[in-house]
């Protein structure tokens, strides 16, 4: 999900929970062992990279394990392309399986992000005439065109009430290319104008009429651009730059809104070009910050936009030099690691609207899965348009990235690598391992355990959204706590038991790498020790607890099976406020070096700074807790963890005295 500023500590604390992806003839790929190497003399180094990326990719995530978003959605873009160029079916058998697999088991349309496998269930449609793939598309449009929540000018909201009545714009990319094919597919006029009307919403409340640049958000409640400061986001003005040339090779040649967009696009070009690094092809994540550091999905975005521009007349085909420099800029970032996978460096994770300070803590990765995609999209672009030569073989890059460890390192080290790269279940099988051969291994329990706790939040945080879009009843999403989630946050307290009463517990961790249905997320590096555990723990007793009442929730009367059930949850409650309790003390208790805790005594007390490495940048406490509201005057303004904990102590006691009575 690319949050606003009134979500930023709501998202935080939950991310403290939560821790709580050989080569065709001449144009394409081959993965099988061909000795016929002159063959690859033969086919662009661009194509080349796109090739080994994808087939890295596949052979790396089971397309089941890919969620149901705008990140995974954009990665199929770019595979289906791919297929679609190279002949290579393998790469459009993947993205259908991905489609099958949501299809099979149910997926949410609930804002802008979950619209790009529209796209792609459209051209299967169209493809194989299949009413799934329909079903989906007009899902899709069904939600754009009835049920998406907008500002009063009619743009469409970002994240429903999670966001506020906010205009992001990578909204406009998210849903344009799809509006657009379904007007081609169904000579849809109102589809078409539906694109044209939110490129033209977006472009008049987010691009600046100085510089020609665009704007990260909107929030059309309080009437202010976000963030305040004129900075401009790089892979933002990307998503605007190939929404609108898009528009323009797709929209009729006489709509009226062709004009307006196609200024737009110039003005917005014209701004572009100036600020990019020119001996790196690469611009900085916010363009207009050259202290910021330099990001790579930019730039092919960018050249993919130009190329675009080109075919549709909107550019001049004289810049067609800047789009391939940018394009190599881009490609100059692809390596082959020690586990020799092929990796696309530099691309940051999901970014939201912030001050200069958050957009550069945002961490990069490898091989996310919209930067690979993006990369796929511009480099086929490119290749359709027959140019007479090609790009250099990449020349290196100066990206950092996680490596893989030694083949002889231990099961804890693959585990916590693994983590790093988001691949859950591997990191799951290599921390069993350990454990099986050491189950004192304080590392590998404390590493299942937040694996477990993540997921579960991830699951939890996907029916928060369909609560919070009115789709589910609150009872619904505490039941979905109990029936689904229950034994997995069961099975990560029994892990975590393992290790709370070691104080000597420093888990370090170089990242913590989050995928789900709202994009990816990375926690940076930071030390969780035996009061982390207590506190991880403690949230998954609590939310065990609360789940056992919400199929109570919509009934009045109570029968022995009911009385039954509120016991348990209070109990789950109750073992979750003890622990509470017990973290607190750990923390408070600790000696050594607070700076790299991810949860330091300060935070507390209330006192000094808190941030959360890639996700939050060091913040004053004060103002995390004015985004509170009156709460956060009350708390402030109140001694630190004592009235924390004597306010423990009273619930507790509380819920001691409902225990008696139940069984």
């Amino acid at each position: 999900m690319e949050l606003s500023h009134r979500t930023r500590l709501p998202l935080t604390l939950f991310a403290l929970v939560a821790l709580l992806v050989a080569l065709l003839l001449c144009i394409g790929c081959d993965t099988g062992d061909d000795d016929d190497d002159d063959d690859q003399l033969d086919t662009p180094p661009s194509i080349i990279a796109a090739c080994d990326l994808a087939d890295t990719w596949i052979e790396t995530w089971e397309p089941a394990q890919l969620g149901w978003s705008w990140d995974t959605g954009i990665l199929m873009m770019g595979l289906w392309e791919l297929g679609e160029y190279s002949g290579e079916q393998r790469y459009n058998d993947y993205v259908r399986t991905w489609l099958d697999s949501w299809i099979e088991r149910g997926y949410t349309i609930s804002w802008s992000d979950h619209c790009p496998p529209g796209l792609l269930a459209l051209r299967l449609y169209r493809q194989t005439g299949e009413q799934q793939y329909r079903k989906v598309v007009d899902d899709v449009r069904q939600y754009i065109f009835e049920r998406a929540d907008r500002t009063p000018d009619g743009g469409l909201n970002h994240m429903a009430s999670i966001s506020g009545n906010q205009l992001w714009v990578d909204t406009l990319f998210m849903v344009t290319p799809f509006l657009l094919e379904l007007g081609e597919l169904d000579q849809d006029a109102a589809a078409y104008d539906e694109a044209a009307l939110q490129i033209t919403i977006f472009q008049g409340r987010l691009q600046d009429p100085d510089s020609g640049l665009f704007r990260h958000a909107y929030d059309a409640d309080d009437d202010v651009l976000m963030p305040a400061e004129p900075l401009f986001w790089g892979r933002g003005n990307g998503w605007a730059l190939v929404a609108m040339s898009n528009a323009l090779n797709k929209l009729p040649s006489d709509h009226v809104s062709r004009p307006q967009i196609a200024q737009a696009y110039a003005r917005q070009l014209a701004a572009v070009l100036p600020l990019v690094e020119a001996d790196q092809g690469r611009w900085h994540t916010v363009l207009n910050a050259p202290e910021s550091y330099l990001e790579t999905s930019i730039s092919a975005l960018f050249a993919w936009g130009i190329y675009l521009g080109i075919a549709a007349d909107a550019a001049d085909p004289a810049l067609t030099g800047e789009a391939d420099a940018a394009l190599q800029g881009a490609l100059d970032q692809v390596l082959v690691d020690e586990a020799d996978d092929t990796l696309l460096l530099g691309t940051s994770f999901g970014t939201s609207p912030g001050d200069l300070a958050h957009y550069q803590e945002v961490l990069k990765g490898e091989n996310v899965a919209y930067g690979i995609g993006i990369y796929l999209l511009a480099t086929i672009e490119r290749a359709r348009s027959a140019p007479s030569s090609d790009l250099e073989p990449p020349r290196g890059t100066d990206e950092q990235y996680v490596h893989p460890p030694a083949e002889s390192a231990g099961n804890e080290i693959w585990g916590t690598f693994y983590i790093a790269r988001g691949r859950f279940d591997h990191a799951l099988e290599s921390y069993a391992a350990a454990l099986e051969q050491d189950p004192s291994q304080g590392e590998a329990a404390l590493g299942s355990a937040t694996v477990l706790i993540v997921r579960a939040a991830l699951d939890l945080l996907e029916q928060y959204n369909l609560y919070a879009s009115g789709q589910i009843e609150l009872s619904e999403m505490l039941t979905f706590i109990r029936s689904d989630l229950e034994d997995e946050l069961g099975a990560a307290g029994t892990l975590l038991s393992l290790v709370e009463d070691d104080s000597a517990l420093q888990w370090n961790i170089e990242r913590l790498l989050m995928l789900g249905a709202g994009g990816s997320t990375a926690l940076g590096a930071c030390e969780i020790d035996a009061g982390d555990a207590l506190l991880l723990h403690a949230a998954s007793e609590l939310l065990i607890g609360a789940g056992y009442f919400g199929h109570l929730m919509p009934s009045s009367q109570l029968d022995a099976g009911d009385e039954k059930s509120i016991g348990l949850g209070l109990d789950h409650l109750l073992d979750g406020l003890d622990l509470l309790l017990l973290s607190i003390d750990s923390i408070m208790a600790e000696t050594d070096d607070q700076s790299d805790d991810l949860i330091p005594q300060n935070l507390l007390m209330l006192q000094g700074e808190f941030g959360l490495p890639g996700i939050l940048p060091p913040t004053p406490i004060d103002e995390l807790l004015a985004d509170l509201g009156s709460v956060g005057d009350w708390l402030a303004g109140k001694p630190m963890p004592d009235t924390l904990v004597r306010w423990i102590k009273i619930i507790k006691t509380a819920l001691e005295l409902i225990r008696s009575i139940f069984p």
